[in-house]
Order: structure tokens, then sequence, then C-alpha cells
């Protein structure tokens, strides 16, 4: 699904929260989520743990794919396979989520089990 440019700028003004409760809409809608690779994962750091970015569509992850990213591209993972193998192998590396980072602001950091809980419960909205 491509998103046009009016949604993709309105979306980015939002929020940390409000775009964390689009994004669940969206990847539950989509069944996919979207980070930034380039022979790994791009990942950003709170000083101590690694974060993975993710973001709810190609679009939003391409914004981001700037300054230390700028050899990164968007890479979709299938929804399912996150939450019931991503998330694990992310907890158990002790690498954060940071969901939704734009290029001007932080995304909001969820944890793991958070995460799972609140696509599952859009998902569920959605059988």
């Amino acid at each position: 699904m491509t998103l046009n440019k009016k949604e993709i700028a309105s979306v980015i003004k939002l929020d940390a929260e409000k775009r964390y409760k689009y994004f669940i809409n969206k990847v539950a809608d989509c069944e996919a989520v979207w980070c930034l690779e380039n022979d790994g994962w791009a990942l950003a750091s709170d000083g101590v743990h690694p974060i993975l970015s993710i973001w709810p569509s190609e679009e939003y992850a391409s914004l981001c794919a700037t300054g230390e990213w700028e050899n990164y591209t968007p890479f979709c993972i299938e929804i399912h396979d996150f939450i019931e193998i991503y998330i694990d192998d992310l907890k158990e590396k002790s690498i954060k989520i940071g969901v939704f980072y734009t290029p001007e602001n932080k995304g909001i950091i969820v944890g793991h089990e958070k995460i799972r809980e609140d696509i599952k419960n859009e998902l569920s909205k959605m059988e």
C-alpha cells in the first residue's frame, strides 16, 4: 500500500504516543513491520542498550535512511514472524524496540511484551 504525501506529513507531525497508536493500527492492517537493514539492522542506542527502530510502512522507514543510516534500505518483516520470532530474539539479545522514529523526533521505546500484546489485540479485532 502506497501512502500519499499528505498522510505522511500529517502522521510525522503526531507526538510519539499517537504515532505508536497509528503504528499498531497500520501494522495489524498491513500485517507487516518495517526496519532498515544493510548487512545488519540499523540500530540506535540509549547509551546502554541497542534499539531496533521499526516503522509501519516502507515510506516511513525510508524517511529515516539518512545520516549514519543513509546506506540502509527498508526491510519488511511479516507481522506473525515479528511477534512470534523477532520479539523474543530482540529480548534475548537485550535489544530494545523503538517505534516510529522520524527524521526530527525519536520514537517511543516499547517493552517487548507490550508491543506483542498490542499487536495481537489489534490483529484479533480484524479477524
